[in-house]
Formats: structure tokens, C-alpha cells, sequence
């Protein structure tokens, strides 16, 4: 109930720092609570400083006293670096002066060193002209609200000229305007991707970015002695020794390598592709893919920027990637790294509690993903295959199906054996550079492109970024950066050692894992630096991988964290798993078992299992105030990130259909109510809802319908990926009969072994799935659907019966030397099979020999491709039989306009009939509404949709200022007249300004209806004044869009009649 109060009222606790309790009832055992606390709101957050909690020794009292303070008045934030904001971009006074402040940084030097200094020159700058625009925010908001109110007040005693009412529009619009400007600043201070089409609140990302600056507000820290630090200078020395520790640690690597192992080098010639000189496309698409919005590093100049002004920097560019091209030297400046401290844990007391994430220089930042689109192009061949990440069409669902099929194998075959999953400490951050070389070599990377990738990953100086602001300078001397588009690749190139030795023990016999058959053994899996070995229960075996894992500890300089490590038992008894346990010095835990985030070995068919994903969503839903976000920034979240949540485990995995209702039971609540517990109604049936938005819907998906998908993807992937891992594991387990065939034999599997919930969908996959021919040699020539007539033992079963060669493919099946075909039958055939037969050889599509292999195809869409948005579809349509939405038209506009989320959700709730009006509230709970009748604007007749929006004589005049500004013949008998009124010609830019002024109206028309229900009192507004807001809306709307994007949204207001004919 306290926290609903608390989340309801947007009220804010402060920490208590120095105790986790503020009352406890003195017995013997104790009960402890934590009764007492400050709370304050947003507006109190944003005029102090930083505060905290903390309780005070109580004598006779069961509370404990508690005082509220500064929470260190010595520390502060800031100052932060400069950051140029994405907002200035887009800003004409900008891109005036942004040519000549460029001509007028020019500095001398090397490429690099010059760049970074020109780039510091030009923020000098920049500096004051962003200070003095945010300022003017602030200051020409103040000027226009002081002139408003003026006009306002002379209103009062005279009526205003034509003049004067239209300079009120124009500053109203003005007005606007800057709101929009402010909230683009914050929205980039908050960080919140999500809300990019939910709410435009200015006011709201101001909390979340001081919300979030105080979260994470170091106020103390204890330092590797174990003391406290509270002082801005002991704090970041606390910091700067123990990352000084980590990135400048022992670099000497034990010189014992294994050299006899299979290290399957690149190509030559994909050697030359790596060195090829860089081009001016190449680089500029680069920079166009990479995120411009992402935080800057410590140029202070996002990727935006580079896109922005590519004309203007391209040239120094160039000569920088030349210059590299040359040396293999990126500049120091151009490498210094800031560390950005995120927090792992809300209670944080050291600095092993932040995870380092580096921010690198704008132009290191596009060299590296320059050569990372050339380096992961060359992985797949070379990278084992028992490494899933990072590397092309290899996924983390493959080794979470595998995990789990490894140990379902086990259980039926009641092999004993281990499980052990080995956490690596500080992964990136202890990786030896002279290792990282030593495998690039191994698998024949060219001197150059080491040269580069050693110039890339060294030479690296980081600060630490503590209470906003840079401190210290560490010169690593080993290590990847976690931000560095590099890292991820170099990092599973390094790890391949690893799994090369393992499989080189595995092949020698020295070790032995999961044996499904003599060409499928898996002993590992990795993906990253999550390592899951397994392993059978044997003294040899375990003693040989123990001396591997330590020879790559010496080799790599990474170490295994024992402490969150796990051994696993199966099939074997508790003392054995002790002694094993022991001798590995690592814990000894059972199954299920967390891997990669998903269960692994538990019963998926249990409520249980599907536990953690129900604790994930409600976690996320905790962190979020409900009552600041809109319904459309509710609805932008569960879209983009509740919906997210449960997916890997969907994708592995059938959901029970309690635990599907579950899900979509959060949504639901979430969507209508902000919480499980605030009032509210749900407005709108979730069946409909659930729709697609072609078909009148959201487009949220429902679980169940995301989760065959899911599933059916896994076929589709069975029949594309014929050399993949997880293929040959399912090959080799399930026996697959004939080419093309999807294994479906699961008597060697227990019921809670992924692949069978996933064969529960090949028929349906197979009604769906057909073949491009080619030559034919992946397609079975009775089994596969490829014909017209589709499976051909279906279509001729008597055909089928008498056949020879019932598993031959349609490629063996074809005479090229004869050009027909040639099926063998045990029998001559009749007359009546005869001409069967020859009905199919007229219809049978002949194999292309010179085409390649064949290829399945998807039916359901258009570019013959799996996908898991078709396949939904395909199955929402299937479950649903309704016929479309005569609606959905007119909803396609709305959802391609340029209003903003919230007022397209309200008038998606209207064109459906199910706005809270007081007729339907009074239908819903007749308690709350005591006068059906009573409509707040006139007071004279029941408030249903269509009098509230249209016959209300308060609303009238709105219409006919409408008709008369765009010279409309409107019908407003019924909301289906205004709403289908000229829609289908909306897209014309004349059309959309009349289509935004009939969505303003609508808008106004409920604003103005609120205000005078829950609103303080105050004088309405006249109908004038609200024709006055609707013209300001429609200047706005318009102004975003592309077609009016010379004109200011004043302009648009005054001129609306101009602008619509």
C-alpha cells in the first residue's frame, strides 16, 4: 500500500545508508522493518542537492531516530566534460556558424594528433554557444510566458484586436516549440531509448536524468585497505589504484603453447580482403551504421556529428585512415579512453561493485568498426564451432538448445559425468595482448593486420569518470575494451584457443564429453567467455581437463573465478560429487541450473521454470514510474522491452498456457492501470488489442502466438543451416529418414528435451514450406513439399507404395544423360497408375544442375524467407477468423502522422468507441458515476462519445471555426462522418494539415473535458481559446513533418487556410 502511495504521488525515499532498518520489536528472535523514512517530491529533488538517510542511536525507544542531510556537502557532480547535444544539430545558428568555426580550428601535426586537437578547438567554440542556447530556453520561455500573460490580462478589460490574438498564437506556437527543444536535451541526458516514440516530456526525462545522476552518486567507497573514502580526491584514488591494478597487471604469458592443434587458418585471400586499402564509401558507411545518438567519449563529439558534417570532415578522415593505413599507429589522443562506473548492485560499498564501460573517441570508434565488419566476415571458417557468439548465423538460443539436449542425452542414457560452468574474472579486462597476437598468427592473419589490431587495442590511456568527471590517466599494458566495436571479436578469436585444445584432447582421448555418435562429441560450449564444459565421470578425464584449463590460465592470463563457478553432478552419487567438487574447488550445485539466463535441465511444462521470467518483468516494471508515462509510452515499453524479456526462453522452449496468460496479464495491467493495484479500466478487449495494427490493433503479440514462431524457426533453420553445430547434434539424436527430412524420432529424448516441444510445429511448418529446386539434391522426391501438387506420397500414395526408391533425392532421381526421370517401381504399372505417373512427370519442375544446391523456400512471404513476423501473422490470422478492420485505414494514417504516441492512442481508444466518457463510466461502476447526465462542458444532456466530441453546444463552435479555417462541407452528425472524412486522401500534404486539425479538435475537446472534472478550479476556456490551442497543435504536428519542414510551426497556425488548399 506504501509503495503504491509512494510510486502513485511520484514521491522520492532517500537512502538509508547507515542501516537497512529503522524499527525492530526488541524480542528474541527480532522483527525488524523499516517504518520510518522522508519522502519528497520531484520539485523538492530538483531544487537541492543530493540527500540521505541515516539513523541515529535510539535509548528506550523501538525506533530509531532518523535525521535527513546533505548527503556530503565536500562532494559534488561535475563538472562533466563537454558534450556536444544532439539537439544543436538540427539547429539553424549551428549549421551557419559551424563552417567557419571549423576553417577556424585548423591546427598542425600528424593526422590524428591534429584531428583531436581540431575537434578540441572547435568545442571551445561550441562551448559557449550551447551554454547561452540552453539558457535562452530557460530565458525565452519566461519572455513569451510574460507576454502571454500580458496580452492575457488586457484581454480581461478589452477585446483584442486581430493583431494581438494572432501574436498570441504565434508565442503560444513559439512556445511549443522550445517545450519540444528542452525535452530533446533531456531526452538525450536520460538515456532512455524507448520513450524516442512514447512520451515528450521534458519535465520527465528532467527526473530520470537526476534520479539517475543521484543513484549513482559515489558518496563513499572502501578502498583495497578496507578504509572509507569520502573526499572527491580519496574516492578517485580509490578508483584510479584498483583499475591501475587491473589494466597494468603481469603481462608475461607462459611460453608453452600447444602447437599441433587444428587451427583451421584464413585464406589467403581473405587475407588480402582484410589489408585492402580503405576506401571514402566504405568509411562514410560505416558511419552511417553506427548509433549516433550513443554517449561520446572524451572528443565530447558523437557519431551524429560525423554524419551530420561528413562534408565537412571527410578529408581529415581520410588522411587519418591513410596514416593508419601507413603505420598501424592510432594516435594517443585519438585512443584516450574514459571509464564510465555502472553499478552492479544498487547497495555499492567498492570498487569491484561498478563494471567498467569505456567510451572511446568518436574516430577510434569508426576505425574500429572499420576493421570489425572486415574481421567478422572471416570468423565463421575459422572460429570453432563451438563458439556461438559473435560470429555469423550463430546464436545464443543454439547453446541453450544444446546445453539442454546434452544433458536430456545424458539422463536417458544414465551416463555419469559433469556439468562444470566456468565464469572467467574480469573477462576483457586481463587478456594479454602478446596471447591475442600469438592465435592471430596461428591462423595466418597478415603482419599488417596485426600490426593494425596491436596498434588498436594498445597505446590505450583511460580516466576514470567518478561523480561526472574525469579523474586520473592509466596506461594499460593489457586488455580489451568493454564499448570497443574490436573487443568482442579479438576476444572470441583468443578464446578459440580454448577450444581448440579442448577438442584436441577430445579427439586423443584425454577427455570425453556428450558422444551422440562417432562424428558428434560435444565436450563444450562457449559462448563469449561463458564456458560450459561437459565432462564423464572419470579421474583420467577430470585430471587432463583441469592441466588444460591451467595451461590456458598461464597462455592467456585469464583466470577462472572459482567462486561463481558451478560443478553439476549426473547420475552420480553425492560423495563422488564432493570429492569432485573439492578437488576443483568450486561448489557443487544441481539442476536446474541457470545458463545464459535460462533454466538448464528443468521441466519446462512446471510454473517453476518459467519463474524467473515473471521475476524479470516484474523487476522492470518496478523500476518504472507508472504515473509519468503516457498509455502510448506504455505502450512504446511493452513493445519494445517487456516483450523482449522472455524471448530467449520462448525461442528454446513451449510456454505453458497459464505462464503465457501470466505474461501478458503484466502487459495488460501495465498498458491500462500503470500498476496491478491503481484503478482503472481496460478499455479495450486485449483480443483486440492483440491485433496487428493492419488489423485495428496494437500489434502486441500474444505469448503463445510469439512462442510457435519461436519454435517453427528452429525448422526452417534445420533445413538452411546444413553445417551448423546444433543441426548435426539434433541429426545425430533424432535420426532424421530422408534428405529434407526434419528428425521427429523422439523415443531417445524425455518430454522435457527442447526439440520435442519444437517437432509439435513441423506440420504446420510443412504446409507452409516448399523448395527452390535447383538441383535438387536437399529435397526428397516423394517426401518434400516441391511440386504443385506438394508432397508427392501424399498426393500418389499407391505410387508411393509400389516406388523403389522411396528415400531417393529429386538430384538422383534425374537422368542428365537422358533428360528424364528415372524412378524404379516393383512392378509394371496398370493403366490407372500409368497415367498418373504421367501426370506427374508433366507437372514435375526439372533440377538446374549448374544452380547449386536447393534451398527451402516460405510460403507466406513474399521474399520466399522465414520470418518470424510472417509466421505470426500466419498464425494470428489462422487462430483468428474475424474479418478485417474497416477501420484500418484510417488507423494507418494515424500511426504514420507525425502526432505524438499519447494522442494517437487516445484517438485509437475514440475510433473504437471506448473513451472513459461519463455514460460509459457510469456503465462500467454506476457507484462512481452518480449523475449519468451530468456533461461537464455543457450541463445539459449525457456525456456519451458522440454528444461530448460533436453535439455538445459548447463543442459546436469548435466545428464551424474548423470548417470555416479550411473551407470544409463537414458532416458531424456521427463520429464515423468526421472520422472517415477525405482519410483515404491524407497522405497529400494540404490533406494531412486538415487531418491534424480534426485529431486537434478531438484533443482539445478531451483536454478541456478533464481539466474541468479533475482540474483545480478556474475560468474556463472560452471556445475561442480552445480553437486558439487546436491551431497551435496543428502548427506543431505539421512543422515535424517532412513536407513543412521550411516552415515554424507559428507559421502553420496563422496561415492554416494557406496551407491546406
Amino acid at each position: 500500500m506504501l509503495n503504491n502511495f509512494i510510486n502513485n504521488n511520484l514521491l522520492l525515499d532517500p537512502p538509508l545508508i547507515n542501516n537497512r532498518f529503522t524499527w525492530s520489536n526488541l524480542r528474541n528472535p527480532p522483527t525488524f522493518s523499516r517504518i520510518d523514512r522522508f519522502l519528497y517530491n520531484p520539485s523538492w529533488e530538483s531544487l537541492f542537492s543530493p540527500h540521505t538517510t541515516r539513523t541515529l542511536p535510539r535509548s528506550t525507544s523501538d525506533h530509531f531516530p532518523l535525521v535527513c542531510e546533505d548527503s556530503n556537502p565536500k562532494l559534488r557532480w561535475g563538472p562533466v566534460p563537454f558534450r556536444l547535444n544532439h539537439i544543436a544539430l538540427t539547429d539553424p545558428d549551428f549549421k551557419r556558424n559551424m563552417g567557419r568555426w571549423w576553417d577556424n580550428s585548423l591546427q598542425d601535426g600528424h593526422p590524428g594528433y591534429s584531428f583531436i586537437q581540431r575537434l578540441k578547438s572547435l568545442a571551445n567554440f561550441i562551448k559557449p554557444w550551447q551554454k547561452e542556447k540552453l539558457n535562452s530556453f530557460a530565458s525565452a520561455k519566461d519572455s513569451i510566458i510574460r507576454e502571454v500573460d500580458s496580452i492575457d490580462k488586457k484581454e480581461l478589460d478589452t477585446p483584442l484586436s486581430q493583431e494581438e490574438s494572432d501574436r498570441r498564437l504565434a508565442l503560444k506556437a513559439d512556445l511549443s516549440e522550445l517545450s519540444l527543444k528542452e525535452s530533446q536535451f533531456w531526452y538525450q541526458r536520460a538515456k532512455k531509448l524507448w520513450l524516442r516514440e512514447g512520451d515528450e516530456n521534458s519535465s520527465f526525462f528532467h527526473r530520470i536524468c537526476t534520479a539517475r545522476q543521484k543513484r549513482n552518486f559515489i558518496q563513499e567507497i572502501q578502498d583495497e585497505e578496507g578504509l572509507i573514502q569520502n573526499s572527491n580526491d580519496s574516492i578517485s584514488s580509490a578508483f584510479i589504484k584498483f583499475f591501475s591494478r587491473i589494466f597494468r597487471g603481469p603481462t608475461k604469458s607462459d611460453p608453452f603453447f600447444i602447437d599441433n592443434l587444428e587451427w583451421n587458418p584464413i585464406e589467403h585471400s581473405e587475407g588480402l580482403n582484410l589489408c585492402a586499402p580503405f576506401l571514402e564509401d566504405e568509411i562514410k558507411g560505416v558511419i552511417n551504421s553506427l548509433d549516433g545518438k550513443k554517449t561520446p567519449g572524451p572528443d565530447g563529439f558523437p557519431i551524429s556529428f560525423f554524419k551530420s558534417y561528413w562534408y565537412l570532415l571527410k578529408e581529415d578522415i581520410m588522411d587519418i585512415f591513410k596514416d593508419f593505413y601507413d603505420k598501424g599507429v592510432i594516435n594517443k589522443n585519438m585512443n584516450n579512453t574514459y571509464i564510465a562506473l555502472i553499478p552492479k548492485k544498487k547497495d555499492f560499498s567498492n570498487p569491484k561493485d561498478f563494471r567498467p564501460i569505456s567510451l572511446t573517441t568518436s574516430i577510434y570508434k569508426i576505425i574500429a568498426k572499420t576493421l570489425s565488419n572486415r574481421l567478422k566476415t572471416s570468423l565463421p571458417n575459422t572460429i570453432s564451432e563451438n563458439q556461438l557468439a559473435f560470429v555469423k548465423n550463430r546464436q545464443i538460443t543454439d547453446a541453450i538448445l544444446m546445453a539442454n539436449e546434452a544433458v536430456d542425452f545424458w539422463k536417458v542414457k544414465k551416463i555419469k559425468g559433469f556439468i562444470l560452468k566456468l565464469d572467467i574474472e574480469k573477462a576483457f579486462d586481463n587478456l594479454n595482448w602478446d596471447f591475442i597476437d600469438f592465435v592471430l598468427e596461428k591462423k595466418n592473419f597478415p603482419i599488417l593486420w596485426r600490426k593494425w589490431i596491436r596498434g588498436c587495442i594498445s597505446n590505450v590511456t583511460y580516466s576514470i569518470i567518478v561523480n561526472g568527471r574525469p579523474q586520473g590517466r592509466i596506461k594499460a599494458n593489457r586488455g580489451l575494451r568493454q564499448g570497443d566495436p574490436l573487443s568482442p571479436f579479438l576476444f572470441v578469436i583468443a578464446m578459440d584457443y580454448l577450444s581448440r585444445l579442448l577438442s584436441h584432447l577430445e579427439i586423443t582421448g584425454a577427455i570425453k564429453g556428450v558422444s551422440f555418435s562417432s562424428n558428434c562429441n560435444i565436450s563444450h560450449i562457449l559462448f563469449a567467455d561463458d564456458i560450459l564444459l561437459f565432462i564423464e565421470d572419470n579421474d583420467f578425464f577430470l585430471n587432463n581437463l583441469r592441466m588444460a584449463l591451467s595451461l590456458f590460465e598461464r597462455a592467456s592470463g585469464l583466470k577462472i573465478n572459482l567462486l561463481k563457478s558451478a560443478l553439476v553432478p549426473m547420475n552420480v552419487s553425492e560423495i563422488r560429487a564432493k570429492e569432485c567438487a573439492s578437488f576443483w574447488g568450486i561448489s557443487s550445485q544441481s539442476l536446474p541450473l541457470s545458463y545464459l539466463g535460462v533454466p538448464l535441465g528443468g521441466n519446462p511444462k512446471s510454473r517453476l521454470f518459467w519463474s524467473n521470467v515473471e521475476e524479470k518483468i516484474q523487476k522492470k516494471l518496478n523500476n518504472w514510474k507508472y504515473a509519468q508515462i503516457s498509455k502510448g509510452g506504455r505502450l512504446t515499453l511493452i513493445k519494445s522491452t517487456l516483450s523482449s524479456l522472455p524471448t530467449y526462453q520462448l525461442s528454446v522452449f513451449q510456454a505453458p498456457s497459464l505462464t503465457c496468460k501470466n505474461i501478458e496479464k503484466f502487459w495488460r495491467n501495465f498498458l491500462w492501470k500503470g500498476n496491478n493495484s491503481s484503478e482503472g479500466f481496460h478499455l479495450i478487449n486485449w483480443t483486440k488489442v492483440t491485433k496487428s495494427k493492419a488489423e485495428g490493433g496494437l500489434g502486441i503479440s500474444r505469448v503463445h502466438v510469439t512462442n510457435k514462431a519461436l519454435l517453427t524457426k528452429w525448422l526452417w533453420r534445420y533445413l538452411s543451416e546444413p553445417k551448423a553445430l546444433w543441426r548435426r547434434l539434433i541429426q545425430c539424436k533424432y535420426k532424421g529418414i530422408y534428405p529434407g527430412d526434419i528428425p521427429s524420432n523422439i523415443s531417445s529424448s524425455t518430454s522435457k528435451a527442447p526439440w520435442r516441444s519444437i517437432i509439435d510445429n513441423v506440420d504446420w511448418f510443412r504446409s507452409n514450406q516448399s523448395w527452390d529446386l535447383n538441383n535438387g539434391d536437399q529435397i526428397s522426391f516423394w517426401y518434400s513439399n516441391w511440386s504443385i501438387e506438394g508432397r508427392l506420397l501424399t498426393a500418389y500414395p499407391r505410387l508411393f507404395a509400389l516406388s523403389l526408391d522411396k528415400d531417393i533425392t529429386v538430384k538422383d532421381a534425374w537422368n542428365t544423360i537422358d533428360n528424364q526421370w528415372t524412378i524404379r517401381f516393383r512392378r509394371e504399372l496398370n493403366d490407372r497408375e500409368r497415367n498418373k505417373w504421367a501426370k506427374i512427370l508433366e507437372i514435375l519442375p526439372k533440377p538446374r544442375y549448374n544452380s547449386g544446391s536447393s534451398k527451402p523456400t516460405w510460403i507466406p512471404d513474399s521474399k520466399n524467407s522465414f520470418s518470424i513476423a510472417s509466421a505470426k501473422f500466419l498464425i494470428s490470422r489462422q487462430l483468428d477468423q474475424s474479418s478485417g478492420d474497416p477501420q484500418s485505414k484510417l488507423l494507418e494514417i494515424i500511426w504514420k502522422s507525425t502526432i505524438p504516441m499519447k494522442i494517437k492512442f487516445f484517438m485509437w481508444c475514440l475510433i473504437q468507441r471506448k473513451i472513459n466518457t461519463m455514460e460509459v463510466v457510469q456503465h462500467r461502476m454506476p457507484n462512481i458515476c452518480l449523475q449519468p447526465s451530468w456533461c461537464v462542458l455543457c450541463k445539459k444532456d449525457s456525456e456519451s462519445g458522440t454528444h461530448l466530441f460533436l453535439h455538445c453546444e459548447a463543442v459546436k463552435p469548435l466545428w464551424s471555426f474548423l470548417q470555416n479555417a479550411f473551407s470544409l462541407a463537414l458532416s458531424t452528425d456521427d463520429l464515423e462522418d468526421v472520422f472517415f472524412f477525405r482519410s483515404p486522401h491524407c497522405f497529400s500534404p494540404n490533406r494531412k494539415v486538415v487531418f491534424c486539425g480534426i485529431i486537434a479538435l478531438f484533443w482539445e475537446i478531451w483536454c478541456e473535458r478533464n481539466r474541468r472534472i479533475f482540474g483545480p478550479p478556474s475560468p474556463h476556456k472560452t471556445t475561442a481559446n480552445m480553437w486558439e490551442e487546436c491551431k497551435i497543435l496543428i502548427g506543431n504536428w505539421c512543422s515535424r513533418d517532412s513536407h513543412f519542414r521550411n516552415y515554424s510551426a507559428a507559421t502553420i497556425a496563422l496561415n492554416l487556410s494557406n496551407f491546406c488548399n
